[in-house]
């Protein structure tokens, strides 16, 4: 997508090296806009059960990135 190039092109290059707040800031904005343009994609059309799977796996993967065991 045009936001997908946006970030690639014009923001990462401006985070490799100390960015200022305002940089990172921005673009966390922009990475949680495409990521919830591609989550919605996604998820659209699925089934109420499929669609809760779905959601049970991502926060799952959130609570072992996160450093903790997803099945405590």
């Amino acid at each position: 997508s045009d936001d997908e190039k946006f970030l690639v092109n014009d923001y990462l290059p401006l985070i490799k090296d100390n960015p200022p707040p305002e940089v990172v800031q921005e673009l966390l904005e922009v990475a949680k806009a495409i990521g919830y343009q591609a989550f919605s994609r996604i998820t659209r059309e699925l089934a109420p059960d499929i669609l809760g799977a779905f959601i049970g796996a991502i926060v799952e993967i959130a609570i072992v990135k996160d450093g903790r065991d997803a099945y405590d």
